[in-house]
């Protein structure tokens, strides 16, 4: 009977062992243990036997063949929009903000107190204007609360002449707040129209619409308002710190638009968190390993492997740490770090 034996190189391999689910971070001790097995057994390797271990142990090649490089999920920040126990509703028990723009359906009061006293509850028309005792018609559309203050009690100073002096005072607050429709655009997971107070936010809306889909960006989100991209707003910054900027108030028939991301690039090994991300055209691999919460405590820290996409075939690079700072990853590629051999060194006294 004859035996068919089929041989493949001891790099291909490795391939194919990684490919089978063997730990990334556990390739250089497996090719160490080889190399020094082949080493005692001489005989029984023969010719077989590794002639250049030094390039054994450098071939990286096996990267190319990490499971988790082929990933097509995992984007960083998409959970946050598919969090069931997340509750970004707008908090509507609050002051109302001076930048609060009025328009038709808000609910005033207006309260004079001081020497004069009365409380005048008015509701701003469909044409943006309300109609007040001694003060006639006044067109609040489109003005601020603080604004709207002000022009009120110039037209009351004349029934009202102590508002002049200052022994009487004048107050707006909001009472009911009105609906405003916001339409939200491009590669959003639910795109469509929406209906919401007034007080909501641009985070809300983000919430409401599910964040973006697999192929929307989270760096670059659009505020369109009079057909004019008023704000671009980069959700990284309350992902990373928690902190959402300035405040962007919201007005009827805003857009939200997400646009399609730019550059995606994946990040795993020895990282705390390995994820893809979203970077910006000029944001360098000491930013990427910032997103990804730097490195631990086992991780080789002076090289990162990367893989690139060529024009035919996919390319791998190392790069060491004090390039990390000017090098710029390209869409598409994948950044590991392996994990420090397990070798006890002997500092001698």
């Amino acid at each position: 009977q004859q035996t068919h034996k089929a041989c493949i190189s001891l790099s291909d391999a490795i391939k194919l062992l990684v490919k089978k689910g063997m730990d990334p971070s556990e390739v250089t001790n497996f090719k160490r243990r080889l190399v020094q097995l082949q080493g005692s057994n001489k005989s029984k390797f023969g010719a077989n036997m590794i002639k250049d271990t030094t390039d054994f142990i450098k071939d990286s090649s096996w990267v190319f063949e990490v499971p988790q490089l082929k990933k097509k999920s995992n984007y960083y920040g998409y959970e946050f929009f598919s969090n069931p126990n997340n509750n970004f509703e707008p908090n509507l028990r609050i002051a109302t903000p001076k930048n609060y723009v009025l328009g038709p359906d808000d609910e005033i009061i207006i309260n004079v107190t001081g020497l004069n006293e009365s409380t005048v509850d008015a509701k701003i028309s469909p044409e943006g204007t309300v109609q007040l005792p001694y003060a006639g018609i006044i067109s609040l559309n489109g003005l601020t609360i603080e604004q709207a203050s002000q022009k009120i009690k110039n037209k009351m100073k004349q029934a009202y002449p102590a508002l002049a002096s200052g022994r009487t005072q004048l107050f707006v607050t909001l009472s009911n707040m009105k609906s405003i429709r916001i339409k939200v655009v491009g590669e959003a997971e639910h795109p469509g129209n929406y209906l919401i107070s007034s007080m909501a936010g641009f985070f809300n809306v983000l919430y409401l619409a599910n964040g973006p889909s697999e192929k929307g960006s989270l760096r670059k989100i659009e505020l369109i308002r009079n057909n004019k991209v008023i704000d671009v707003i980069d959700f990284y910054s309350f992902l990373q710190k928690g902190i959402m900027g300035k405040e962007i108030r919201l007005e009827d028939q805003d857009i939200i638009r997400f646009p399609l991301y730019r550059k995606r690039v994946f990040l795993s090994g020895e990282v705390k968190r390995p994820a893809i991300f979203e970077l910006l055209e000029k944001e360098t691999l000491a930013e990427l390993l910032r997103f990804g919460g730097g490195l631990e405590a086992a991780a080789l820290k002076d090289v990162a492997k990367i893989v690139q996409m060529g024009d035919k075939e996919m390319k791998m690079r190392d790069v060491v740490a004090a390039d990390f700072n000017y090098f710029i990853p390209r869409d598409g590629d994948s950044v590991f770090f392996e994990k420090v051999l397990p070798r006890l060194e002997v500092a001698c006294a």
